[in-house]
């Protein structure tokens, strides 16, 4: 009886000194939430509130509100225009300090589904929710990266549509107060920051994609925060009050060019609808803006058949567009040049696997790194037919040992399932990540949903357990 007093007794401080120590307090933000397709890198329990980020910009309190706009129940199919611009340009800007060997090149963003542990809508499933993954230190957050991308997005949320982010423990809303919170959901978001963009940022309708904005000012390895600009109207200059003379105006009339009576033929318009990719033979048919550079018809391999593709230089990573196939980064080398690297698109679903582009044949090549953090991946390319370096994998079943069960096919996230029927499962081999991964067929196409499923046998048709990790 003693013991069992003892017992009891000792159960009863435990319990009191966990309820110091950890806050279980659901948060709105738990619902709002909409993890991204890596969220099961790391699953935790809540810890401290102590032990989290604090936002140290001056925009933590309500200078900048924008109403939150909660998902619908409907997928997009998608990610948004928006949401993939936003993507290249924290890549660009921030890489040094992002994870880039996660699927997506540290950026990840559209995923048909609800949110971890409950059933409400992601805003993954809208394609407006961007996760940038950051390193993680010794098991915990890397601070010293994270939160210098998160306080600039905060520093920028009413230019950019920032609604909503979750970093390190911590979520910070641009409506309502406080603005920033402990977060406890089940991921402590310590290896990405979750960012929701408002729908007009989504479509491409806010400052930073009508006007731009200030790039990122480093310093120190440090961000500097924006100026703020003077608000006080500054003097007009002062204007004559006398009437300036002006030159002279001839009182005749003058003789005008004749005019040809016969139409004139009207000068090739440039492309602005084209992409990375697309057959060219010549600069006009190129003439899409890729984040600020312009496209060119890439000739310098000396096509037989006199097309050539459209394409921009690169340095370890390419832009990608909505509906338009995935880029790669390759080097000229596979061409038989020396020219770098050039931006090419991915053989897929979206360009019939190469077969869209006359002269092209699917071919496995490595990345072009340069000088970049970019980490060392191979992947399957449209390229031209004379000037290749080796015959690519194809689209037929099995996938020549590159994943570790050989017999499955190739398979990646958003390529068409068209003929399967909705909510078929498999595995299929991801050229993307290298290694299996378990999918489902869901509104027309793949969706990913774990890497390493645990019995593949079982995941084959209907769901199993053994699409799971």
């Amino acid at each position: 009886m003693m013991k069992l007093k003892k017992l009891i007794y000792l159960g009863i401080i435990l319990l009191i000194s966990c309820s110091d120590i950890i806050d279980t307090t659901q948060t709105e933000e738990t619902l709002a939430d909409g993890e991204g397709e890596m969220d099961s890198l790391e699953k935790a329990t809540p810890r401290s509130c102590n032990q989290r980020w604090i936002p140290s910009s001056l925009l933590t309190d309500k200078q900048k509100t924008i109403t939150y706009e909660r998902p619908s129940r409907n997928c997009s199919n998608g990610a948004q225009p928006g949401s993939i611009e936003f993507g290249n340009y924290i890549r660009e800007h921030f890489g040094h300090l992002m994870n880039l060997d996660v699927d997506g090149e540290g950026i990840q963003i559209y995923n048909c589904r609800s949110v971890r542990g409950g059933s409400s809508p992601s805003v993954h499933s809208e394609g407006r929710a961007v996760d940038i993954f950051i390193p993680m230190r010794n098991g915990t957050a890397n601070n010293a990266k994270g939160d210098i991308i998160a306080n600039w997005l905060i520093d920028n949320a009413k230019e950019i549509g920032v609604q909503y982010l979750i970093w390190d423990r911590s979520s910070w809303k641009a409506s309502g107060s406080p603005a920033q919170k402990c977060y406890t959901g089940t991921h402590p978001h310590n290896d990405h920051i979750h960012v929701e963009l408002t729908w007009k940022a989504a479509r491409k309708q806010t400052p930073f994609f009508t006007q731009g904005i200030q790039d990122p000012v480093w310093v120190g390895g440090a961000v500097q925060p924006n100026n703020p600009q003077p608000n006080n109207p500054q003097p007009n200059n002062p204007q004559p009050s006398d009437p300036q003379p002006s030159d002279p105006q001839p009182s005749d009339p003058q003789p005008s060019d004749p005019q040809p009576s016969d139409p004139q033929p009207s000068d090739p318009q440039p492309n602005v609808n084209s992409w990375i990719g697309d057959p060219c033979d010549s600069d006009l048919d190129c003439a899409f803006n890729a984040d600020g550079v312009i496209g060119k018809c890439f000739m310098e391999h000396q096509p037989t058949s006199g097309m050539g593709f459209c394409s921009i230089p690169c340095n370890g990573f390419c832009p990608d567009a909505v509906n338009e196939a995935i880029t790669f980064c390759v080097p000229t080398q596979a061409m038989g040049l020396n020219l770098g690297g050039v931006c090419m698109s991915k053989s897929g679903a979206t360009n019939d696997y190469c077969q869209r582009y006359p002269g092209f044949v699917a071919t496995d090549v490595m990345r072009y790194i340069g000088n970049s953090n970019a980490s060392s991946s191979s992947a399957e390319v449209c390229l031209p037919s004379n000037g290749t370096t080796g015959a690519g994998t194809g689209n037929g079943e099995g996938n020549g040992g590159v994943c570790s069960i050989s017999d499955i096919p190739f398979g990646d996230h958003n390529q068409s399932c068209q003929g399967v029927s909705a909510e078929t499962w498999r595995c299929a081999c991801s050229q993307r990540l290298g290694t299996v991964v378990s999918q489902v067929c869901r509104n027309g196409v793949w969706i990913n949903f774990e890497t390493n499923p645990s019995n593949c046998d079982r995941c084959d048709g209907p769901y199993t357990s053994g699409c799971n990790n």
